[in-house]
Order: structure tokens, then sequence, then C-alpha cells
């Protein structure tokens, strides 16, 4: 086994314990579960390139990651949508 593939696994493992510790957090109100859930996206990107090009090939990636890693930040119509969300909970 070299490095890469131990590295590799590593942040599977790590990917899953997050994953699961962030869906705990859905029925346990007391685990913020967005952390967590960014954290296990982190780790399974790190641990593979192949899930890292089919994750920058996602909408989700197109329309939101890429507009903030380019310092342009978000629309009026999506800070209103947040808002709204944020206000009925």
């Amino acid at each position: 086994m070299t490095i890469n593939n131990i590295k590799s696994i590593i942040f599977v493992i790590l990917g899953f314990i997050s994953f699961g510790i962030g869906v705990a957090g859905v029925v346990l109100t007391v685990l913020p579960v967005g952390p967590f859930f960014l954290f296990a996206a982190f780790c399974f990107c790190t641990s593979s390139k192949r899930v890292e090009n089919w994750f920058k090939g996602t909408s989700f990636y197109k329309e939101y990651v890429v507009r903030i890693r380019e310092n342009k930040g978000m629309t009026r119509k999506e800070k209103i949508r947040i808002n709204l969300c944020w206000w009925a909970f």
C-alpha cells in the first residue's frame, strides 16, 4: 500500500463518520448538521479524484460554489429565499 492509498482510505472513513454524525444531527437537535455534511463532502472529494470530478459537475456546485470561490457572492434572490426559510422555521 502506498501513502496515497492509505490517505484515501482515511478520508473515506472520516467522511462516513462525519456523514453518520450529520444524519444523527438531523434527528438529534443538539448536533449541528451543516458542518458535519460539509466535512463529509470535503473528505469524500479529497479521497478520490473521480468523486471530486463528479461533484464539480453537479448543478449545486456550478450554481453556488463556483460563484463563492470566485468572490462573486450570492444573489439577492438567494439571500431572500434563505431568510424566508430561516424565518419559517
